[in-house]
């Protein structure tokens, strides 16, 4: 395994272009080369939620409220937390891509989800908001999955929305925040 620096200017880049701009990140989101700058990516953005949570919690804002201690906790399991759960929406992102005659592989699958985990900090931030922060997160996952599924997986946009819309279920657990 190689050693690999965390470059936190490049981390920022890259969620803001996820966040911004997520068809032409996608077009050139790397295939290959894998799973450790992904999953970093995921747990960098997983500690910036559990922290924006955390602030939240101490003044009993957003999504868990007065949560005290727990919140101490969140910083550490959160973002464990997410990387176990990039493996897992892996495997069934890869699931229904294959079923959509996607010919890329499971890694592409982690990379895809991995590095959508950047919207989580903002939908953190949203949660102060009633509904929004509920709202926005399975939409904007399952947007990013769509976009994913046409233009990192070349899958035709008509064939993407018939069958993908119909797994949002699936899609929303891995973007509970």
């Amino acid at each position: 395994m190689s050693n690999m620096s965390i470059d936190i200017d490049k981390t920022i880049a890259t969620a803001m272009q996820v966040i911004t701009d997520p068809v032409s990140f996608y077009k050139a989101m790397p295939q290959s080369g894998g799973f450790q700058a992904p999953l970093i990516f995921a747990a960098i953005m997983a500690a910036v939620t559990a922290a924006i949570l955390f602030a939240l919690a101490i003044v009993g804002l957003g999504a868990l409220g007065p949560m005290g201690l727990g919140a101490v906790t969140m910083l550490i399991v959160y973002p464990i937390a997410v990387v176990v759960a990039c493996f897992i929406m892996g495997g069934i992102l890869f699931v229904i891509w294959k079923l959509m005659n996607s010919t890329k592989d499971y890694e592409m699958a982690v990379r895809c989800f991995a590095f959508s985990t950047a919207v989580l900090p903002v939908v953190a931030a949203l949660s102060i908001l009633p509904m929004i922060g509920d709202l926005a997160s399975p939409l904007w996952g399952c947007f990013l999955m769509y976009t994913a599924s046409v233009h990192a997986h070349a899958l035709p946009e008509k064939k993407e929305s018939d069958r993908f819309w119909c797994t949002r279920g699936d899609i929303h657990f891995g973007y509970t925040v």
